[in-house]
This record gives structure tokens, sequence and C-alpha cells, in this order.
């Protein structure tokens, strides 16, 4: 007899919702395909799916949720009243406010499946997504090259993820592929972002320097990136 833990299979049903809905996304965006494999009520469903996954894990035991994510939940609500009440989408209501519950629901998700399971397990979940979705966009860009730039926050955004990984040579190697993807999408936005995050990967592990030191730091990450955010457009203009 083998016991099944609910929480695994919710977390595993939402994580290939998920990936479904990315797959779907990115291989459109990178010009693989000309339409998305997921689209219509097939979209509706699987975000139906991720909200009753998040209504499950609610119904578990567990211990008061913080203040952020209640706050998160409440700007939802008012997101989907003012959907309701104030907009005309471009697909039914009802469905669109479906859809607006994703960021929410996946929140709670991840953050009792944490609670339940644990960080290491969790991440592994998301793992998951992170190498699957980055193999699509490096085969894209081998393939054919990259449609639309844009696409590269699909890949840069499970840039967190590299601290939960063990080994180092892989921690270093997707540390530089996500460096040169960023820089090849050549998108400020992005390539600041992956700076900003190393830096302050950097500043929150050195636990050995003073609070001057820390505070001289900051200030000179923050005016670093300050002074990329205006030089960076000068530089591609000039590179065309």
């Amino acid at each position: 007899y083998v016991k099944i833990s609910k929480v695994r299979v919710t977390m595993l049903i939402a994580t290939l919702s998920v990936l479904l809905l990315l797959f779907s996304e990115v291989q459109f965006y990178v010009g693989l395909n000309g339409t998305s494999i997921v689209t219509g009520m097939q979209k509706t469903i699987l975000f139906a799916g991720i909200l009753l996954c998040a209504a499950f894990m609610l119904t578990q035991k567990h211990p008061r949720i913080e203040k952020v994510i209640l706050v998160f939940v409440a700007f939802t609500v008012a997101t989907i009243i003012s959907t309701t009440i104030g907009i005309t989408p471009d697909i039914a209501v009802w469905r669109q406010n479906i859809h607006l519950t994703y960021f929410c629901s996946i929140l709670i998700i991840f953050y009792i499946g944490t609670e339940k399971l644990g960080i290491n397990e969790v991440s592994k979940y998301v793992k998951i997504l992170f190498v699957v979705l980055l193999g699509v966009y490096l085969y894209a860009l081998v393939k054919s090259g990259i449609r639309a730039q844009n696409s590269i926050y699909y890949v840069i955004i499970f840039l967190p993820m590299l601290v939960f990984l063990k080994r180092p040579t892989i921690k270093k190697s997707l540390a530089v592929v996500l460096v040169i993807l960023a820089l090849l999408s050549n998108k400020r936005t992005v390539f600041l972002s992956v700076l900003a995050y190393f830096l302050t990967y950097e500043f929150m592990s050195r636990k050995d320097i003073s609070k001057n030191k820390k505070i001289i730091k900051a200030i000179g990450y923050s005016a670093l990136i300050i002074f990329i955010y205006f030089i960076w457009p000068i530089i591609t203009q000039d590179l065309n």
C-alpha cells in the first residue's frame, strides 16, 4: 500500500498546467510555431484547474498566511471587480476573471506547498519548468533565431532558481547562459534585472564586511545600475 500525498499531486497538476501554458506561449513567441498549442477555452480550463488547486491547498491545515499574500489576494479581487463592472474584455467576462486569478493561485499553491513539503522538494517543480523552457528557447535560438525579443522574459524570470542548484559547475554554466541571452535580447530591463540579481546576491552573501562598507557597496551598486540604465541605449545605438 503506497500512500499518495494529496499536496504532491496538487503541486504536480499545477506545475504541469503552468508548463502547458508557458510552453504554448514560448514556442509561439520564439517562432517555432505559427499558433499557440493551447488557445481559447483550453487555456481557460487550465487556469480554472490551477484555481481549483489553490482552493484545495487552502483547505489543508497550514499556518496563518503572511499578510503580503492576503494583500495580493485583495488586489486580485479588486481587479476582478474592476474588470466585471468597468471593462469590456475580448473574451467572456467570466473567463477573463478566471484568468485573472492565475498569479494569486500560483502564489498560494507554492506558498502552502513549500510549508508542507519543504523548499528543496518544491524547488524541483520550478526546476522542471525552467529546464523545459530554457531548452525550447535555446533550440529556437539555434534553429532560426528569436522572433520576438520580449520572449526572453519567459526564461529570465527563473534566474532566482540558480540558488537552488547544488552543483557549482551547472549553476555557473546556467548563469553564463542567462547573461548571454540577456545581452542577445537587447532588452535594457532584462540586462539590468540580471545585473541587479547578481549584485544583490553578492551583497547578501558577504557577511564578513562592516556596516559602513555595506552602505558604500549598496550606494555604489545602485549608482552602477542607474548609470547603465541611461548609458545602455547609447551603447546599443552606436553598435547598431
